[in-house]
């Protein structure tokens, strides 16, 4: 198939300035300042690169002059080296979004990095070995037989983390707003039908638009998680409880941090974010996994199940107390947590959305009064 010199320039070219409006797009991301978004913005302008140097290829071949010879030579190393390394990132980056931690990529990746290695060795290498492709007199680019290495750790780097990701669902839960599956088919679609027939330059925008879709997804978590948190937002409450109402019967147990404001007033706000943060480690570690747990506004939280009963309400309660007390006698903090709990059923038959807030609401302040009117007995 002979290529068509316009549309790669004009496939690549869109490419490139669809990439640079994601980095233009991603200011607020870039200011949370997460190893993961480094990560992902420095992959941004590699496959930015990746398409002006597989373009220059394209319009290099078959002209002898000694810079379109060096655009050639240039250009396809710089490729290959990026789909090698590139594939590695992606790996990195979904485990730095699942786990939000560096520890285990201290641990686990430095071993998965050598068989990178070596493809990148004979990369470096092909102008005396011609293992990987080979440009002839004419300045003609040639595919040869270790070009498929590169392909062998697309599909082992893709499946590893969608292995990474169902792995961790397992042991956390549904993860919202990382669909790795937007990156991993454009991936591996760009890169079959390049594989198959050449001529056409669709890799590299292939992985253009699985940027976009990440992007997009990394916008919504912005729009829907709390950042102090890391919990669900009241917009994605509100939205949580219009599903669940119209599906049906549904239930919520409202939680109010106790003495908020004496932790504040008397420790600073700095001790205040910290209780809140613990918090929500104790509500995400003690609820079911099929729970929403989501931060309605200061130091009030939600939790939402769909279809329980008066029974399973109850033992989420309990589990988040035997939870406070483990945190009480083991923490070094100066100050002690205490939650106050309301629950109810909603029924989409019998109550509205603001019924069921009016109903929590009531009975946390219940015993939020309880708890209050038991410490002012117990200071007497």
């Amino acid at each position: 198939m002979e290529p068509n010199l316009q549309s790669i320039f004009i496939t690549n070219a869109m490419s490139v300035t669809l990439v640079i409006m994601l980095f233009i797009t991603s200011y607020l991301t870039r200011e949370r300042r997460r190893t993961s978004d480094r990560l992902f913005t420095f992959m941004i302008f590699a496959c930015a690169f990746a398409c002006v140097c597989e373009c220059s290829t394209w319009f290099a071949d078959g002209h002898t002059n000694p810079l379109a010879r060096f655009a050639n030579w240039f250009g396809n190393t710089y490729c290959y080296l990026c789909t090698t390394f590139y594939l590695y990132l992606w790996v990195l980056y979904v485990d730095l979004r699942l786990h939000k931690g560096e520890e285990r990529i201290r641990h686990w990746y430095p071993g998965l990095l050598i068989p990178v290695c070596i493809v990148a060795v004979a990369i470096i290498t092909n102008p005396f070995t011609h293992i990987m492709f080979t440009i002839d007199d004419a300045n003609v680019y040639r595919r040869e037989i270790g070009n498929y290495s590169s392909y062998i750790i697309m599909i082992a780097s893709l499946g590893f983390s969608a292995y990474l990701k169902a792995s961790y669902q397992r042991k956390h839960g549904k993860v919202r707003f990382f669909p790795i599956w937007a990156f991993i088919l454009p991936a591996i679609a760009g890169g079959v039908i390049q594989a198959c027939f050449f001529g056409i330059s669709l890799g590299w925008p292939c992985v253009c638009l699985a940027l976009t879709s990440i992007h997009m997804s990394q916008q919504n978590e912005l729009a829907y998680v709390d950042s102090l948190t890391n919990l669900y937002n009241r917009a994605y409450l509100d939205s949580a409880l219009k599903n669940m109402h119209r599906r049906g019967v549904a239930g919520g147990i409202m939680v109010d941090l106790d003495f908020f404001k004496m932790i504040n007033d008397t420790y600073g706000h700095s001790a205040g974010d910290d209780a809140l943060q613990e918090v929500a480690g104790i509500l995400v570690k003690a609820v079911p996994e099929n729970a929403l747990v989501t931060r309605m506004a200061g130091d009030e939280f939600m939790i939402l199940l769909k279809d329980p009963n008066e029974d399973e309400l109850v033992a989420i309660e309990n589990a988040l107390d035997t939870e406070i007390e483990k945190r009480n006698t083991s923490s070094d903090k100066p100050f002690k947590l205490s939650l106050s709990y309301g629950h109810c059923i909603m029924n989409a038959d019998q109550n509205t959305i603001d019924d069921f807030l009016r109903c929590v609401d009531k009975n946390m302040y219940a015993n939020k009064a309880r708890h209050h009117e038991r410490e002012s007995m117990q200071a007497e």
